[in-house]
């Protein structure tokens, strides 16, 4: 990591402030342990220190999130729309029996790291800085139970294009279509960004040696159609504000089941999240030498929807755009951001 600062943050779980219920406490405002707790504040870059009996490291008790934050032509640094990961970082908690960080003191807590690194956000269209909000049981918990600790840490990382082909490629991917493995059970907190729901990942990563999505949006003439929100699926912000634009763009779109063999009839596909942007699928192989879907240039080039898609939020995140309806969607940080350092 290259960064200078990060945001570190301690409460005990049975504050009197504390609530697992999503609100934050009292009058869901600034009323949480949160944001009592004199402890938050950034604090040099510094690895953490754990008992062997947290139970992040017991039984998964953590959460986390991914923001960018983007250099404008004009110098500004701005947030792209961190109040929806704050809203879902409450969401994970309260399922998690964390309690859950209040809008407010998670966006001031964003600006702050991003304000203290601001060296390192690349320059206009080279990348982005991206931020790491963790939220995890800290303290000491042998029986299964919530952690009586709970730590609030935000770090944070300057990046290029999660695929390759730099910043902005739109070179098609290709993914392997498997049923071996699954990667959430019904009823289970595949909505959740919970740090349990990445490693089972990595061994299916491996073997098929492509890249996993929570997520997956596929273009029909001018229809898009993704997965919908079933308690599966992580309720991405990038694919949230990807529906909102194609809406814009008078592209229909239908959130549904989709069923493998469908692919055959779409003409477009893409894959989306806040590290992947919006990256152009090329083809998708069926395991076991089944069935091979190309998209686009027969898988050698992005379709042009997704070409315009990926235009457009590009230009949002990099200030390019300047829509009313967009107006909301990037905080620019304050270069006189204050916080307190220790």
């Amino acid at each position: 990591m290259s960064t200078s600062f990060m945001w570190h943050d301690e409460i005990l779980s049975n504050s009197a402030h504390a609530t697992f219920d999503g609100s934050g406490g009292g009058t869901g405002s600034l009323s949480s342990g949160w944001s009592n707790d004199p402890l938050g504040r950034l604090v040099p870059l510094r690895e953490l220190s754990l008992h062997p009996a947290s139970t992040i490291l017991n039984y998964g008790q953590g959460i986390f999130e991914g923001i960018k934050a983007f250099r404008r032509e004009n110098g500004e640094i701005c947030v792209f729309r961190c109040n929806k990961n704050a809203q879902r970082f409450r969401v994970g908690a309260s399922r998690l029996m964390i309690p859950p960080v209040p809008e407010p003191v998670f966006i001031d807590a964003v600006e702050a790291v991003v304000a203290a690194n601001a060296e390192f956000v690349p320059p206009f269209g080279a990348g982005a800085l991206y931020l790491r909000p963790i939220l995890f049981g800290s303290g000491k918990q042998l029986g299964v139970s919530p952690s009586p600790r709970s730590t609030f840490c935000i770090y944070c990382s300057p990046v290029g294009n999660y695929f390759k082909g730099g910043v902005g490629s739109i070179l098609p991917i290709r993914l392997l279509a498997q049923n071996k493995y699954q990667r959430a059970a019904n009823k289970g907190i595949g909505f959740v960004k919970a740090v349990g729901n990445y490693a089972p990942v990595f061994k299916c990563q491996d073997e098929v040696r492509k890249a996993g999505f929570t997520e997956a949006l596929f273009l029909d003439n001018n229809k898009l159609v993704t997965p919908e929100l079933d308690g599966n699926i992580l309720a991405g912000v990038t694919r949230a504000s990807v529906i909102e634009i194609a809406k814009n763009m008078g592209i229909t779109v239908e959130e549904r089941k989709l069923k493998l063999a469908e692919l055959a009839s779409f003409d477009e596909a893409f894959c989306c999240g806040t590290g992947a942007s919006i990256t152009p699928v090329g083809g998708v192989e069926v395991e076991k030498g089944g069935e091979v879907y190309l998209f686009g240039d027969e898988g050698k080039a992005a379709g042009e929807k997704t070409k315009q898609l990926i235009k457009k939020l590009h230009d949002i995140q990099w200030g390019i755009d300047k829509s009313q309806e967009y107006k909301g969607w990037t905080r620019v940080v304050s270069s006189t951001k204050t916080a307190i350092f220790k």
